[in-house]
């Protein structure tokens, strides 16, 4: 079979189509906070230890399995799933969106980077990643039929402390 019309290329162009909505869905939904931080290009530094960034990181941890669960099993069309990732290179730790969140197999998932990495030098915005449950620390759903994102514990978070920067 030619390469373009192998399924897995359809299935390209199809998650390209589906991670295009969901990044203008993102920069509706984080409006003035994406704005500024896009604007002076600024990254929002959170210490390990902060109670407000754990606290998001353990609601999300207590509702994962019913995400990855809706997900890949009952996965709807009309609906966009995003997982925020930790990555690690050295000591250095970054937290990224990824969008088309999907199940690989059994123990790996993957999704398309949507932030752009600051600290983290091996990936690049755009680029299609493979991680592990563990790796996820938020995650959302956003249904493009009722204008509802769930999950994205982290945003309120992150907001704030944009707003104290003066951001």
């Amino acid at each position: 079979m030619p390469e373009s019309a192998s399924p897995s290329n359809n299935y390209g162009q199809k998650a390209s189509k589906t991670m295009i909505k969901f990044i203008k869905t993102l920069f509706i939904l984080l409006g003035s906070f994406m704005a500024s931080a896009q604007a002076d290009d600024s990254l929002i530094l959170v210490d390990e230890g902060d109670t407000a960034m754990q606290s998001a990181f353990k609601k999300a941890q207590e509702t994962l399995n019913a995400f990855i669960a809706r997900a890949t099993v009952d996965r709807k069309d009309y609906e966009l799933y995003g997982a925020y990732i930790k990555v690690e290179e050295g000591e250095t730790v970054e937290y990224l969106w990824v969008a088309d969140f999907s199940k690989y197999d059994e123990t790996y998932f993957m999704g398309v980077i949507l932030s752009k990495p600051e600290l983290i030098m091996k990936l690049k915005e755009g680029q299609t990643v493979g991680f592990v449950k563990e790796d996820i620390f938020d995650w959302q759903i956003y249904n493009q039929n009722t204008d509802v994102l769930e999950g994205a514990f982290t945003f309120e978070v992150l907001m704030e402390k944009s707003k104290n920067n003066g951001r």
